[in-house]
């Protein structure tokens, strides 16, 4: 017996799984986009096609690659933006026309930056509820309503 990482996967549980969500999701009118970070692997990300799941989300600019080149075209990068990266985007934006990115910022210079992009991109303030891990604190309500007007 090999002794290395493998996965198991029952597809029955999961795609039982899955239909459950999006049923819930279609009854609450709310938009399932489920983040992929824990799959990591645009194949299983078939299983959320199949599923009719047409949204997700990402945590990092290698993954979004890696699942626009799996097919995926409205995708959300759930962190804030780094200015960094902003050049790539706009590339992948031009090779995709197709491509719906979503993107969070916790910074004016970010939405700066992202309103000189060639191409539209939809954003999302990332608002910091209390715990200190990102985004903007709820309480600077003036730098909020700046970002939001």
């Amino acid at each position: 017996m090999q002794k290395r990482p493998r996965l198991v996967l029952n597809t029955s549980i999961l795609n039982a799984n899955l239909q459950r969500m999006v049923e819930k999701t279609n009854l609450m009118s709310i938009e399932l986009r489920p983040h992929v970070k824990t799959i990591h692997d645009p194949g299983l990300s078939e299983h959320l096609k199949a599923a009719g799941i047409t949204k997700i989300c990402v945590s990092n600019l290698d993954m979004l690659k890696s699942f626009i080149t799996a097919g995926w075209r409205d995708i959300c990068l759930a962190v804030p933006c780094p200015l960094s990266i902003i050049p790539e985007l706009q590339q992948l934006l031009n090779v995709y026309d197709d491509l719906k990115l979503m993107l969070y910022i916790d910074h004016e210079d970010q939405l700066n930056t992202l309103l000189a992009l060639e191409t539209s991109v939809a954003c999302c303030i990332e608002i910091d509820s209390g715990q200190h891990r990102s985004g903007i604190d709820w309480k600077q309500e003036h730098r909020l309503i700046d970002l939001i007007n």
